[in-house]
């Protein structure tokens, strides 16, 4: 199978990300399939966990949820490098045995949107205690930078996926012009999927209503909690993933061919 070629124009990453993910269905699901299994019990275990001690609360358990995180990113690290090393050359990362650069993939994830969340709770509350509609405004701004700084790190995850050397700082410098078309792109290439999941919701939001009407409210949020959580973190969040890995690889893989902002760097 044909490596992936990296390129810049919005439309065009977004097409060759589609292509890319349509001829490579068999990659995604050799790497997938294993991850299925867990991902089905610990929502399963969220949906009875919330129906039995969280029904009268309005965001349920979700321990579990969290936990399938770490399956979703087993599938990150391995589909950035079916995109970087290629679909006959890639090696999926090991479930049970990670290695220490992707520990540090997981932990550097963790700890960049743990801060971000901390920080920027932290800004909204301290501003919101002040009342004050002008520093409010300044809490918001800052947390959007902060975001901003937090998202101009995101090359450094592709470079950890496949081992290779780089800094936070280097991964800052790196992704220089390539935000927008970071975003644009993937939601380009998501919008198919995007639309048909919408398209799920609604129905389900239909059924589920008629099934308070038929049998109570109870039984019908048990079963919509649990369906409608199933199809969208086994099916739909998979796709959306690998697109959006698809896309960042491809920036970083286009930055690393053309060095337009890292001729310095190493990688």
């Amino acid at each position: 199978m044909k490596n992936y070629q990296p390129t810049l124009d919005i439309s065009e990453t977004a097409k060759n990300i589609t292509f890319f993910r349509e001829a490579n269905m068999s990659a995604f699901w050799e790497i997938y399939r294993p991850l299925i299994p867990y991902i089905l019990a610990l929502n399963f275990l969220d949906a009875v966990i919330s129906d039995i001690y969280f029904s009268e609360s309005k965001n349920g358990f979700g321990l579990g949820g969290l936990v399938a995180a770490y399956f979703t990113t087993v599938l990150v690290i391995s589909w950035h490098r079916v995109i970087i090393h290629g679909p006959d050359n890639y090696e999926p990362m090991n479930l049970f045995k990670p290695q220490k650069h992707e520990l540090v993939f997981i932990g550097m994830g963790v700890l960049i949107a743990f801060g971000v969340s901390l920080v920027s709770f932290g800004l909204i509350f301290g501003a919101a205690m002040t009342k004050s509609v002008v520093i409010i405004f300044l809490a918001v701004l800052a947390v959007f930078a902060l975001i901003y700084g937090a998202y101009r790190l995101c090359f450094y995850f592709p470079a950890q996926a496949v081992n290779a050397s780089i800094t936070l700082n280097q991964a800052f410098r790196m992704t220089k012009g390539y935000l927008w078309k970071l975003i644009a792109s993937s939601l380009w290439a998501s919008s198919k999927i995007l639309l048909l999941y919408i398209a799920l919701v609604v129905v389900g939001i239909v059924v589920f209503l008629g099934l308070i009407a038929i049998v109570g409210e109870g039984f019908s949020y048990t079963l919509g909690f649990f369906l409608v959580g199933i199809i969208s973190a086994v099916y739909f969040q998979p796709l959306l993933t690998i697109i959006g890995v698809t896309a960042l690889s491809n920036y970083y893989l286009y930055e690393m061919q053309n060095k337009q902002n890292s001729r310095d760097i190493q990688i």
